[in-house]
């Protein structure tokens, strides 16, 4: 039997292709050589009987009327449902509008505390953060991939949820044998508490958890320094060759040309700089009697737009070379507040376990598979851990947003 095909396909169909198509569905020891056809919206065939009655110089002859009846016969016992093409033509039928920012901090919001994470503040004042994020910038901050940006941005639960989801990862797999280094890396950084892991994280408390969090968080902070102390270098080298050019100015440090302040600056330079080329050339062409004069002061706006251009170039050239050692950089600054925000939660998850077990009738054991978050009015309890998809394709936020951030530095103006 042939393939099912759309009646839609078939109507696409020249006359001779159908002929073809036709010829080639013949069914062997038929009088007449009938041929079939296997439609899956049959009721859209009158469109082909319509197109194709004039025909009549096919070899054989088709009745089009009995292919039509059999079609709709074998169909009769199929789904009427429309093909999944079709879109109702009902005037009141919309598009579905896309999700406000408040449902995507929401979803973000749920998935972390759905897998056990701690949110920076309670998802009760979502609508207060929305409509005034200058008034928490500072509980927003940690989680804020630019904190100084105006206006002041307010998303931060996708952020969180991307940094929870990845220390899931690591610990669902890599964590068997690292519970030592773990320790060490703790104690480097000023937290001597001892702890000890459960072979099943689901068995952990959270205040465990919360500490291998915080390890997880450590080792890919020290991972960006490391990386920074060898890149310095080459860092270094690539600055001394910028300033010897000569084309910085006194107040031009490093700080500021990696700013979109310079960046701009220099893009207005340089056109302002284009424009005054391009009125002369106009000037010289426009005005035969001033022409000489103005090809006179050509050369001195041609060599002032080389300027700009050779300034601007030796400063992208830089951005170029020193670009990894940049985003590494501004990982581990960027990194340092939420390393920070997390210690600053140890205290208040002991606290919030030591009123569990008093309020708890029967404790059970060490565990406590309630995450509270005080939010002055209300209290919300989610379930301690549940699953959590991999993120087998996430990056760090810090180096995606930094380089949506300076895209710009990486084309020569």
């Amino acid at each position: 039997m042939p393939p099912s095909v759309l009646a839609r396909d078939i109507v696409a169909y020249s006359d001779t292709e159908l002929d073809q198509y036709l010829e080639a569905n013949r069914v062997e020891g038929v009088e007449g050589g009938a041929s079939v056809i296997r439609v899956k919206d049959p009721g859209n065939l009158p469109e082909i009987r319509a197109r194709h009655a004039h025909n009549a110089a096919c070899s054989r002859a088709v009745n089009l009327d009995d292919v039509n009846t059999r079609l709709l016969a074998i169909s009769a016992d199929r789904d009427a449902s429309p093909p999944s093409w079709y879109r109702p033509s009902d005037p009141e039928y919309r598009t579905p509008p896309p999700p406000t920012e408040e449902e995507f901090e929401t979803e973000a919001y749920n998935s972390l505390v759905g897998s056990g994470g701690r949110p920076c503040y309670p998802l009760n004042l979502l609508q207060d953060v929305a409509n005034d994020p200058g008034a928490y910038q500072e509980i927003l901050r940690p989680w804020l991939d630019f904190a100084d940006a105006h206006p002041p941005r307010w998303r931060v639960f996708e952020n969180q949820s991307r940094s929870w989801k990845l220390f899931r990862e690591w610990q669902k797999y890599s964590r068997k044998d690292l519970s030592p280094s773990v320790e060490d890396l703790l104690r480097r950084h000023d937290f001597p508490r001892p702890f000890q892991y459960q072979e099943d994280p689901l068995q952990q408390d959270k205040l465990t958890t919360w500490i291998e969090y915080l390890g997880f968080e450590y080792a890919r902070y020290e991972r960006y320094i490391h990386v920074i102390k060898l890149r310095q270098p080459m860092f270094d080298e690539a600055w001394k060759v910028l300033v010897d050019s000569g084309v910085l100015r006194p107040s031009e440090t490093y700080e500021y040309i990696c700013t979109p302040a310079s960046s701009s600056e220099r893009r207005a330079e340089r056109e302002a700089a284009q424009d005054v080329v391009d009125s002369l050339k106009s000037a010289a062409k426009a005005a035969a009697m001033r022409y000489k004069a103005a090809q006179k002061s050509l050369p001195r706006r041609n060599t002032g737009l080389q300027g700009v251009r050779r300034r601007n170039n030796l400063i992208t050239d830089f951005h170029i070379t020193v670009r990894e050692y940049k985003i590494v950089k501004w990982n581990a600054d960027t990194h340092e507040p939420i390393l920070q925000w997390i210690l600053d939660q140890v205290p208040l998850i002991e606290a919030e376990l030591i009123e569990s077990n008093a309020s708890n009738a029967s404790p059970r054991s060490d565990r406590d598979p309630v995450l509270r978050i005080d939010s002055g009015s209300q209290e919300e309890d989610h379930a301690h851990v549940s699953d959590v998809p991999i993120d087998d394709g996430s990056i760090d936020r810090e180096s995606r947003q930094y380089q949506a951030r300076n895209a710009s530095e990486t084309t020569k103006k």
